[in-house]
């Protein structure tokens, strides 16, 4: 969202932060974020289903490939 000019979400500004000032990959930083969401919903008596593994495993890359397409689209204006 941020790439696109559409705003930015405060999630979306935290995860690009954490990456900036850690050694780790977007994926990975998106990993423990949502794995600790999904958690914290386990423990407050929520299910698991397969969209939300399928998501968990995913949406960090999705979210990277994304941006590498917004980034390509946009130089190539």
């Amino acid at each position: 969202m941020i790439e696109s000019g559409a705003g930015a979400h405060a999630m979306d500004v935290l995860l690009k932060k954490l990456t900036s000032k850690s050694r780790f990959s977007y994926p990975i930083i998106r990993y423990g974020f949502d794995g600790s969401m999904i958690l914290i919903g386990v423990a407050l008596g929520g299910t698991i289903g397969i969209g939300t593994a399928i998501s968990l495993l995913i949406q960090g890359y999705l979210v990277v490939l994304s941006r590498k397409f917004i980034q390509m689209r946009s130089t190539n204006l």
